[in-house]
C-alpha cells in the first residue's frame, strides 16, 4: 500500500503535548500520525537565526540519510493552520500506522 502524500494531504490537529518546549501538536494527515511543529510556536535559540529550527531538522535528516546514520525520524515541511510548520511522522523511519 503506498503512503499518502504527507506534504499536501489534509492535517487535522487531535492534541497538543503540553511538556514540549515549544508549540507541539499531534495529528494526522492521509491516515498517519504525526507530530507537528509550527515555526512560528518555535522559541529562538541563541546561536540560530529565528524561524531556522525548521529547517535544521530536516537537515539532520538529510545528513543522517547520506551518510547511513539512520537516526533521525523524517521530517517535512508543510503549510498547515499555522502556516509553515513541520512534521514528523514521530519516533521511527516509517510513519506510524493507526487501525
Amino acid at each position: 500500500m503506498p503512503l499518502p502524500d504527507l506534504v499536501t494531504a489534509k492535517l487535522t490537529l487531535t492534541g497538543r503535548i503540553t511538556t514540549a518546549s515549544n508549540a507541539t501538536f499531534l495529528g494526522r494527515t492521509g491516515g498517519v500520525m504525526v507530530v507537528c511543529k509550527p515555526i512560528a510556536g518555535k522559541r529562538p535559540l541563541w546561536d540560530f537565526p529565528s524561524g531556522a529550527l525548521a529547517h535544521r531538522e530536516v537537515a539532520a535528516y538529510l545528513v543522517s540519510e547520506v551518510f547511513g546514520w539512520n537516526g533521525v525520524p523524517h521530517p517535512w515541511l508543510r503549510d498547515g493552520p499555522w502556516a509553515k510548520e513541520w512534521c514528523s511522522s514521530g519516533g521511527s523511519k516509517t510513519p506510524l500506522r493507526t487501525p
